[in-house]
């Protein structure tokens, strides 16, 4: 996929993590300094109604990858236009990791084009 609005193709990836286990990936107009959350860090952050879940849920493959494609058609996607920079991230459960039984992969940003 792309950074390309136009062109529609953004694919969000993030490993590896515990195979066969569900997560979500999110997203926010604000990049936090890593703030303890679980058995990891949020990097993403924002306003009410700013951050968004992608869904539906993903589960991680045999590798422990969990992949997913945005339309950005979707209303719910509306903050991804040309000139934004947006904050990604996957929130996974992890329970063989101990502590909360969750993690999340690191942050990585993006910055929209036409």
């Amino acid at each position: 996929g792309s950074n390309s609005v136009a062109a529609n193709d953004l694919v969000l990836s993030a490993g590896p993590g515990p195979a066969g286990e569900p997560g979500v990936f999110f997203y926010g107009p604000t990049a936090l300094m890593p703030l303890p959350f679980g058995n990891g860090f949020r990097c993403v952050g924002g306003t009410m109604g700013t951050v968004v879940h992608v869904f539906p849920f993903v589960v991680a493959d045999s590798t422990g990858t969990m992949s997913t494609s945005i339309d950005n058609t979707n209303p719910v996607h509306s903050q991804m236009q040309s000139g934004a920079t947006l904050h990604f991230q996957c929130w996974f459960r992890d329970p063989a990791g101990g502590g909360t039984g969750f993690d999340l992969s690191d942050g990585y940003t993006i910055l929209f084009s036409n």
